[in-house]
Formats: C-alpha cells, structure tokens, sequence
C-alpha cells in the first residue's frame, strides 16, 4: 500500500513541477497552441482531411504513401489476405479514386460514405468504404446498409472499414452475428484513432514537404488530445517515468489500472445517489439499467409521470464515455416524423449554442459539454465534489422547461 502511495504522490509532484515550468516559459514554448483548435473537426470535416491523405491525386504530393501505411498497418485484412485477391489493387494504388459523402443509389438506402475508395484494375474492381464515428452514436441499420450498397455495385472484391475509437459497432446498426461472418470473410475492419496515429507517425518518416510533415504533427496531436486524452506528451513522459522507475512502482502501476474501472463505477453509482436525491425533490423519478461501463448506450432516464416525453443521459461509449442529453417519446406508437421536426426545430431555437442532432431513436440529442470521460480527469474529479450532478441537473431542468414551455409534455 505504501509503495502505491509513494507512486501516486512521486507522479502528482512531478505534474505540479510540470505546470510551474509551463507557467513560466509559456511565452516561448506556446504548449498549448494547436492549429487543430481552428480548424474543423467535427465528422464531416475529418471526413475530408482523411479522405484528402489517402488520395494519391491529394494536394499534399506525398502520391500513395498514405494509402499505402494506412492498408499496410490498419488494414491487415487487405494487405495480408492469405488468398491475395487484393494483390492487383496493392500494385495499383495510384488509381484509387476517392469521394466524401458518396450516395448509396446501388441498394437505394440513399446514404452516404463518409468516405469511400474504389478502383477499376483490368477486368477487377476494388471498393473500400470508410464508415467515420468520432463522436456520434450508431444509426438503425447504417452498417447494413453499406455492405449491401458494396454487394450491389457488383464489386470484385469489397472492404467495409468502422472507425471509432471507443468500440465495435452496436447491434443498431448491424447484428452481431452478421457482424461475426463478415469477420470472418475478413471484409470487415474495426480501426481507432489510436490506429491513426500509429499510421501518420510511419508516414511522417517518408514525407518529402516540411509543411505536410507539420500537418501530421499537428494531426497527431488532436488525435491524441481527443481521442487518447493525452494532453501534453511532456506530462505523460513524466508519468510514465514514475510509473517505469523500478519493479515496485511498476507493480503499483499495475494494481492502480487494474482498479481503474471499479473506481469509475463507483463514483458513477455516487453520481446516481446524489442524482436521485435531487430528482426527488424536483419531482422526477429515476430509471438506470445496470451501469457497467462494459457496454455502449447505457443510460440514466429522468421521468415525470404521465408524461409524453423523458429526457435521458445516455452514454455513448464504453467506460461511461461521451454522455449525451436526450429527448425521447415514451409511447413509441406516438412517434412520427412530423412531431419530430417540430420537437427539433423548437429545441435548435431553445439551444442555438447546442450542435443539436436528431433520429429515428431520438427526438433531439446532444453531447455534454464535458464529452471525455474516457481519459480526461475533470468529469471524475466533479463528480468526486460532488459538482457534476449539480451541473446534470441543470440540464435535465433546462430541457423539461423546454417541453413545458411548448406544450409538449403531456
């Protein structure tokens, strides 16, 4: 116990040390600027600037060897197939088109691929689509429907690619067991933005242009600050220091991570008794499911009584990750699209700050403002003083004035 303690204590000393030396150099060494901070990264605009890298026509000049890294260490499906029926498309990668967006008209589903690749090789055909989800949640059926798009344009070989960082694909949007054949037909690829970073660092060794190489630095570092929670590489040195030093903080090390789950569980089953408390005094009632953190799309729903409407946290990772608020019809026979537009339309004018979304599952969600519960530490620190469930709450109430103020509750 006094070894954990004395790691603990080592790794906070050195991370205060950390934050004195930034506070005083910061003017030089700017630690904190990101050209990522302005640039668009929601999904479509990531969409493009991976669609953009893997282009062998791209403006970055680097011809195929983004492509060529990112099969070669993503996909392994296609670059060690054991039949090598992608061995003609492996030789021909300069004649890969890409498109962003692209309509599924072949299975009439009318979609669209974030992005997709193909190419005609001599009496062969090649298509590769890539089903981008940084942040959203899966839609009913979207999977599915991409693969028969792919069976339908009468390919001669055909890769679906799901890249998200925080798990497979739920049954929503395809069915496991369907999931498990296309696995095992290997046309089928899960890949996470930890994936891509190992991809961009192999091909920084061979880019040819000092500001392509600085893009992929930067790229680097957003995804690693978005996806990995590392917010400055010089902090995880640091710990990782402390943690490597000898084979006793090694050994704490370990029996810390291995108690890192139990510990979010319980301050997430602290989080729901406070929630309660406070829910009985506004007169809502509270329904969980059995908060694991092991599955996606667990929820803690926020009722009041004979009511049309309830408003949940649902959230959308593993390891309670990526909370959102959300809308939902009690009585799914009452669900129509016309009611959905217009419980939509009332929310953007409520919200207008709010990047608002809507479905069929949904009348209305969006992330918490503090999305990272993944490997950020600020949602579990507010949660341990008590402070998130206060915040929560706000956002429940907020949203039930909306539905009472518009006459949508009952």
């Amino acid at each position: 116990m006094d070894n954990i303690r004395n790691l603990l204590n080592e790794v906070n000393t050195k991370i205060k040390s950390l934050e004195t030396a930034k506070e005083l150099y910061g003017e030089q060494l700017a630690p904190d600027f990101l050209v990522f901070d302005f640039v668009n990264t929601n999904e479509t605009g990531l969409s493009r600037i991976l669609a953009c890298l893997l282009n062998p026509k791209g403006t970055h000049g680097q011809k195929t060897l983004f492509l060529e890294n990112f099969i070669k260490i993503c996909l392994p499906n296609i670059h060690k197939h054991e039949n090598k029926i992608w061995q003609n498309y492996l030789a021909n990668l300069s004649k890969t088109d890409v498109k962003t967006e692209d309509t599924t008209t072949a299975s009439q589903s009318y979609r669209r691929m974030d992005i997709y690749l193909s190419a005609k090789i001599n009496d062969e055909s090649f298509g590769i689509c890539i089903e981008n989800k940084p942040y959203a949640s899966d839609q009913q059926d979207q999977l599915t429907d991409y693969y028969k798009e792919l069976k339908n344009r009468n390919l001669t070989h055909k890769h679906l690619v799901y890249l998200s960082e925080y798990g497979e694909p739920s049954e929503y949007s395809v069915k496991s067991n369907v999931l498990d054949i296309w696995q095992n037909e290997k046309v089928f690829s899960h890949v996470t933005y930890t994936q891509l970073v190992e991809w961009l660092k192999e091909c920084k060794k061979d880019c040819q242009n000092q500001s392509v190489t600085e893009f992929i630095n930067q790229f680097i570092k957003f995804i690693q600050k978005q996806f990995m929670g590392v917010e400055d590489m010089n902090e995880q040195e640091l710990i990782l220091e402390g943690m490597m030093k000898n084979s006793e903080s090694i050994a704490s090390a370990i029996k810390v991570s291995l108690n890192m789950y139990e510990m979010k569980r319980k301050l997430i089953s602290k989080l729901v008794d406070e929630l309660k408390t406070y829910s009985k005094e506004l007169g809502y009632l509270i329904e969980t499911a059995n908060l694991t953190g092991n599955s996606k799309y667990e929820t803690i729903r926020f009722i009041q009584r004979n009511q049309d409407f309830s408003v949940d946290i649902e959230f959308q990772g593993t390891a309670f990750n990526m909370p959102a608020i959300c809308i939902i019809m009690n009585d799914e026979k009452k669900v129509n699209s016309e009611s959905q537009k217009r419980v939509f339309e009332i929310f953007k004018k409520s919200m207008p700050d709010k990047e608002l979304k809507g479905g069929e599952k949904w009348y209305v969600w969006y992330f918490f403002e503090i999305k990272n519960w993944w490997s950020e530490t600020q949602a579990w620190e507010m949660i341990q003083e008590g402070k998130m469930s206060k915040e929560i709450m706000i956002e429940i109430k907020n949203c039930y004035n909306i539905l009472k103020e518009n006459h949508l509750l009952n």
